[in-house]
């Protein structure tokens, strides 16, 4: 079965408002960067993440992960896990748990890909 750009094209589309109206309580590392990817070879905008942070690529998931443990004073899994044991305790707390918990995953997304090529 052959796909055409244009439906290629209408199904991200269709993805990217997902991202607009669930990201960032349901995302899945990999598809976003396939989503990004994908929009990039489509000329078609970015998911809004990318703006928000900045960009979409290691660097920025690997810095993201140095300013929290900076910020912890600990390595990244310890933090995501004292988030887990202990919960978050503040609307900060949550955010860095999201963010951080996203960067790990995008990180091993990145990982694995590179061994496939």
């Amino acid at each position: 079965m052959e796909i055409s750009e244009k439906a290629v094209k209408a199904l991200v589309e269709y993805a990217l408002a997902h991202c607009h109206y669930n990201c960032p309580a349901e995302r899945k590392a990999e598809n976003c960067i396939m989503l990004v990817e994908m929009a990039k070879k489509l000329n078609l905008p970015p998911p809004p993440c990318v703006e928000e942070m900045g960009g979409f690529d290691r660097e920025i998931f690997e810095q993201k992960v140095k300013e929290l443990e900076k910020k912890y004073g600990k390595p990244i899994g310890e933090i995501l896990k004292g988030f887990e044991r202990e919960g978050t305790k503040t609307l900060e707390e949550e955010i860095d748990r999201i963010e951080g918990s996203f960067a790990v995953e995008v990180l091993s997304v990145l990982n694995t890909l590179e061994q496939q090529k």
